[in-house]
């Protein structure tokens, strides 16, 4: 349809018009005119393909940034066990955040994972039944310390702690989980 359909990588459309031109293909766009059989066509392709790139990573840095927004404001997509969501905003649910604690603190007391989840299941006073990568998942979920990582808006490749929820342990505790 258009050639930013096609691929909005330089790299790739390089790759994709060099295979094109060794079998002496052609391809056309139902909304752009682009001749690449002389060099303005291929120049043109090419500009446009910048263009599409840097379109592409523009939008990426928009919505990083926007996530980010998101996130400060305790909006994620799920609430882990612990937490609940209310409308967008993820809050502590104070019956099931008390097993969160009880999980890190047992764990951190020496008993093993295993044991953890025998007591969890035998205890619960709820309706589901936990499995060994659910107290996995407790005892990485840097979460309930209040922060979430998130991709940096300021460096895409690196990621940073955000405040976005009220903790359930503190940050200490979740130091000697690690």
């Amino acid at each position: 349809y258009k050639i930013d359909r096609l691929t909005r990588s330089i790299v790739d459309q390089e790759a994709i018009l060099s295979e094109l031109l060794k079998y002496r293909c052609n391809f056309e766009c139902v909304v752009e005119d682009i001749n690449f059989k002389n060099s303005s066509g291929m120049t043109m392709l090419r500009l446009m393909a910048v263009i599409n790139q840097g379109e592409i990573e523009r939008t990426s840095e928009r919505t990083i940034f926007g996530l980010k927004g998101a996130v400060e404001q305790g909006h994620l997509n799920r609430a882990p066990f612990g937490y609940k969501k209310i409308g967008k905003k993820v809050v502590i649910d104070e019956v099931d955040s008390y097993y969160v604690k009880k999980v890190i603190d047992l764990y951190l007391q020496g008993n093993s994972q295993l044991k953890v989840l025998d007591w969890l299941n035998k205890n619960y006073t709820g309706t589901r039944t936990f499995q060994k990568r659910t107290i996995e998942t407790m005892l990485h979920n840097e979460l309930y310390t209040g922060y979430k990582y998130v991709t940096n808006p300021e460096d895409k490749y690196s990621r940073i702690l955000v405040k976005c929820v009220d903790p359930i342990i503190s940050m200490e505790t979740w130091k000697q989980l690690e």
